[in-house]
């Protein structure tokens, strides 16, 4: 029998070595420390499940985000599932078991992850997990904004990043866990009604070379869920120091946003879901959560969630 445990400090280097023997040579967390710790260490806690043989080698892993880590006083208290792995042929299901030990050993109100493989969705929905495919949607970006949509109550504006205040629902976890980094380049947008802001949006520029398409992607947003429709809605290339023909977000569940404004991607009208490399194919991603505490709210689960804003090609 294997030993499961939660990791300790004194893995990190160990957990690095398997993801490397095990996974890839060439894989962003081991090459780089700090992708590591930014989504996997949280003061001095390492954010890992082990599961070691009785020489004490690691046999299999599962790395978990949370949404906390990010803003202690967040309400939506997830955790991220992220890097589950095990060695091939094993004695026993390390993996399950893993899960198992994880769901006894966390107290977070979901349990969720995104850009889960096709293959394991039975293994998830077995264990109690709601699963499902993302929508991904998406916008032509005009060139102006029509004339009629200056008068509209809602303001629009471009603002830097150092200027979001936290007083928004999520804008210090979106801070925290996008604007801290280097990793990218993000463009915020503010929303206002009536002199007051009531969304942050946050997003990134994205260039599909095979199509010559430029695409704003929504990452995530802060606020009034609302802002997004409005954002959508009335976006245009004066927003922007170059042009972008599209704005696309993927969401678990459209049922809050405004009808008539996206186009939902299929396979005949669809934008890159991946660009490290780019893969110009329709892809769709899958999502699974399980709710462990009887919260009333609800998961909704958006484009930047789990680990999906991890970069694959930064280096040390």
């Amino acid at each position: 029998m294997f030993d499961y445990s939660i990791a300790s400090i004194k893995d990190y280097k160990n957990i690095q070595l398997f993801i490397k023997e095990n996974w890839s040579k060439d894989h962003i967390l081991c090459k780089n420390n700090r992708v590591f710790e930014h989504y996997f260490l949280r003061g001095n806690e390492l954010q890992f499940f082990l599961a070691k043989d009785k020489d004490k080698n690691i046999v299999g892993i599962l790395g978990y985000i949370t949404n906390t880590q990010f803003d202690p006083k967040i309400v939506q208290d997830v955790a991220w599932l992220s890097m589950w792995m095990s060695k091939k042929n094993l004695s026993e299901p390390c993996g399950i078991k893993l899960i198992n030990y994880l769901e006894s050993n966390i107290d977070t109100d979901y349990i969720a992850s995104m850009g889960v493989g096709s293959d394991v969705i039975p293994i998830y929905e077995r264990m109690g997990y709601i699963t499902g495919k993302m929508y991904q949607l998406l916008k032509p970006v005009e060139k102006l904004i029509q004339q009629k949509n200056k008068t509209i109550e809602y303001k629009i504006s471009r603002i830097n990043n150092n200027e979001i205040f936290e007083e928004l629902k999520k804008a210090k976890y979106i801070k925290n866990k996008y604007l801290s980094t280097s990793f990218y380049d993000y463009i915020c947008f503010s929303i206002e009604k009536e002199g007051k802001e009531i969304s942050l949006i946050v997003g990134r520029l994205l260039f599909d070379e095979s199509n010559n398409n430029s695409i704003f992607r929504i990452v995530d947003f802060a606020g009034d869920f609302n802002g997004i429709s409005i954002f959508a809605r009335n976006v245009s290339n004066e927003l922007f120091e170059r042009e972008v023909n599209y704005i696309d977000i993927l969401l678990s569940d459209i049922s809050e946003i405004e009808k008539g404004i996206f186009e939902i991607c299929d396979n005949q009208n669809f934008l890159p879901l991946y660009f490290e490399p780019l893969i110009n194919k329709y892809k769709v991603k899958n999502f699974c959560y399980k709710k462990l505490t009887e919260v009333s709210y609800g998961l909704n689960i958006i484009t930047g969630d789990c680990d999906q804003e991890r970069p694959n090609k930064l280096n040390e």
